[in-house]
């Protein structure tokens, strides 16, 4: 069916007005730091050296010229007796920020006055803390920064390191599977049963970042590793602990705890190395089950994440809020904990990061020449009548070639009915050619396509997720594969009753296969 292209720009417009807001919140929240970095150590850098003065090259040995005589005295350090008060007070400012000149020849004598023993050694910088107090300080704002960077982890993310399923959430802006899965939004700061440092019972707050998805699909190492612990976890689900080559804090290995994986798919045991992108579990169900949102069973990717400068295990019981080294609350009341170690962090930064950089690889926009390029394939591949019954099938599907499903996914609208990585399509023809496995999924609001004419019945209250294909090449070969795994009844593609079937090959054959014409001539 065809994407209704005005209903979804209207949603990303507000979507993305959602996310910059959000995005302006949270940065306003980090200002907020001063009870947090309260006492903590941190190594001041050591004064650098202050500068020589350097005579100011005049403008003609900048190769300029000049035969303005007052511009000539300037770069001489001269002055005309108009500006000389000027000129005066400039150059004693200028003094003052600068060391007063020493000839080569009194450093070199200095330097031999003493001796070796008495050379000043260097003094390493001592350790400082923030003062514990509420009163306001001032701080040179690049100081300022470099002092921050030493108290708090890094997440700036690489390519080393990856999102850990290959769709999005639908718990997130980008894929929220209806309205109602809204109020989990695992993005957001609030206390919802997705979100970190969220509230859970009188006493706990939430140590991860919940992403939901269906029962089953794929969860893939984020980066490469050893697999330190898997274990039994939560409501007849178990969870798989890595300790990855990342750094999220220089010298140590970043640990992430992937939770609430399906028991009975658990691809990887203790003392394994994984790769980057290795299949690892799939995602679980919680038995008694949790219906968020209501009427809802589905599982869900509990995401933890510590920056590896503990030892211990990630679960060591209960650890006083006020030891953690990161991880706060918004919503600490006093007597709460994490029940984690003290290097527990929130994911959320590195999650945004790496869900963006995959969204990247699979923002694609499709053109009406990548839909020739590829029909010649097929037409050299498979012949003119294969090359004819396909374009026929796209130019119906896609609008011939312009919809905006069509440009982004590359298909006429391959739905996802299962789970990654093939997302219920052929896995038979995926092995066959793994160059041509889906990239990832994208949704959109249907449009009417063939509601009512024999087709799929039009979904209006909320997105469909649809694959994205490498390549128009992959989409048409997958097209390909299907009518000769049918024995050439395309018309199977749209319906499986006799009679929208045959006026389904009525409809195609008003619609003219210009690329394929083009290609007999």
């Amino acid at each position: 069916m065809i994407a209704q292209e005005d209903e979804d720009g209207e949603w990303d417009l507000e979507s993305l007005k959602e996310q910059k807001l959000n995005s302006i919140k949270d940065q306003v929240g980090k200002l907020m730091f001063w009870k947090e970095a309260a006492g903590l150590t941190y190594y001041p850098p050591m004064d650098l050296p202050t500068p020589k003065k350097i005579k100011p090259k005049g403008i003609k040995e900048l190769g300029f010229g000049t035969d303005d005589p007052e511009v000539q005295n300037a770069a001489a350090g001269k002055s005309s007796n108009a500006n000389a008060t000027t000129t005066q007070s400039a150059t004693n400012d200028t003094e003052t920020l600068t060391q007063p000149e020493v000839s080569e020849e009194k450093e070199a004598s200095k330097t031999q006055e003493q001796p070796q023993e008495q050379k000043q050694q260097e003094v390493k910088p001592p350790e400082r803390t923030f003062p514990c107090t509420d009163q306001v300080w001032h701080f040179h704002p690049i100081a300022f920064v470099e002092h921050m960077k030493r108290i708090y982890p890094q997440s700036k993310v690489s390519s080393n390191i990856i999102f850990p399923c290959k769709s999005v959430p639908l718990n997130h802006p980008k894929g929220f599977k209806s309205n109602s899965y809204k109020n989990y939004d695992y993005t957001l700061e609030t206390s919802n049963p997705a979100t970190f440092a969220a509230k859970r019972g009188s006493n706990r707050l939430h140590a991860a970042r919940d992403l939901y998805y269906e029962v089953g699909e794929p969860i893939y190492a984020m980066a490469d590793g050893k697999v330190i612990e898997v274990k039994s976890f939560y409501n007849d689900t178990f969870e798989i602990t890595i300790e990855h080559d990342y750094e999220i804090v220089k010298g140590f290995k970043m640990i992430v705890r992937y939770g609430e994986v399906n028991k009975n798919n658990i691809l990887v045991k203790v003392g394994d190395t994984v790769k980057k992108g290795q299949h690892i579990a799939k995602v679980g169900l919680l038995i008694p089950y949790v219906h968020q949102p209501a009427g809802e069973k589905r599982g869900m990717l509990h995401l933890e994440m510590y920056t590896g400068e503990l030892s211990s295990s990630p679960y060591p019981g209960d650890v006083l809020y006020n030891k953690m080294k990161y991880a706060r609350s918004k919503f600490y009341n006093g007597n709460q904990s994490f029940r984690r170690r003290e290097d527990l962090i929130d994911p959320l930064d590195i999650l945004n990061s790496t869900l963006q950089q995959q969204l990247s690889l699979i923002n694609k926009n499709y053109t009406i020449d990548d839909a020739e390029k590829a029909l010649k394939h097929i037409y050299d591949k498979y012949g003119e009548e294969m090359s004819i019954i396909i374009e026929r099938m796209y130019r119906d599907e896609t609008a011939h070639f312009t919809s905006l499903q069509y440009r982004k996914t590359g298909t006429g609208g391959m739905e996802a009915h299962g789970a990654a990585p093939y997302y219920g399509w052929s896995s038979n023809f995926f092995t066959l050619n793994p160059d041509f496995e889906p990239i990832g999924l994208t949704s959109f609001f249907e449009g009417k396509g063939k509601s009512g004419l024999g087709g799929n019945q039009q979904v209006k209250n909320r997105k469909k997720h649809f694959i994205v294909m490498p390549s128009v090449i992959a989409a048409m070969e997958y097209k390909a594969y299907y009518i000769k795994k049918y024995n050439g009844d395309y018309a199977r593609w749209h319906s499986t009753e006799e009679t929208a079937k045959k006026a389904y090959q009525k409809y195609l054959e008003k619609i003219s296969p210009k690329f394929t014409i083009k290609f007999n001539q």
